[in-house]
């Protein structure tokens, strides 16, 4: 089923009456599983001393920490799209945006609560692994004062959202990329994940997400 395709009611119900089903799970869960074997690399090349390997494994770590998170809300869009045969306006931008806390923050918009996320600690440290995320996938050298960071993630160091280095190897992608940061991601986005889930829920048989709050 291809998510960019229009389908009318009609369509769907009879989708519906073949035995068709909206996949629940995802590839969302076969990113963090990379991502939690990617961290536990990441240690074991640490004790070994191998440098290279744990850099490399702590990078990826992030990087599917981040992609799991990304992967599940194309599926709760097409969930609500095979429930609701339609979607609102709102949720079809989401296909194209890019930026995955404008797109959580629009899924939440249509749960049952009203969230203050300015001051959610589950979001803050995500979006930490977000802006760390983006740091390390487009990064752009630059010249730093030693024992720094750049400066689109260093506050959520500053703020103990993110474990502070204990060790500085030369420079900031070098330091940042070691197991306990790994660990620390793949945490982040599992209990995104397990968090937001409670909120954002599409049944099949009834569609959960309807406009009823504003999110902060």
């Amino acid at each position: 089923m291809n998510p960019y395709n229009k389908y009318d009611k009609k369509t769907l119900e009879l989708i519906k009456e073949s035995g068709f089903r909206a996949e629940g799970s995802g590839m969302h869960k076969i990113f963090l599983k990379h991502a939690k074997k990617s961290s536990e690399r990441a240690l074991s090349s640490s004790e070994k001393k191998r440098f290279e390997e744990e850099i490399s494994e702590s990078a990826s770590t992030i990087l599917f920490s981040v992609l799991a998170c990304e992967s599940i809300i194309s599926e709760y869009i097409t969930h609500f799209e095979f429930s609701a045969s339609s979607i609102p306006s709102e949720l079809e931008k989401l296909r194209r945006e890019s930026d995955p806390l404008v797109k959580w923050k629009t899924l939440l918009k249509y749960s049952d609560l009203s969230i203050q996320l300015s001051e959610n600690t589950h979001y803050l440290r995500f979006s930490c692994l977000i802006k760390l995320r983006n740091s390390i996938a487009h990064r752009s050298a630059r010249m730093l004062s030693a024992k720094s960071f750049p400066k689109e993630f260093a506050p959520c160091i500053k703020q103990k959202m993110i474990p502070e280095p204990t060790v500085f190897r030369g420079n900031w992608i070098l330091t940042i990329l070691n197991p306990e940061m790994a660990h620390w991601a793949y945490e982040v986005a599992k209990d995104w994940l397990d968090w937001s889930k409670k909120y954002v829920k599409i049944d099949e048989k009834k569609v959960q997400l309807s406009p009823r709050h504003s999110i902060k």
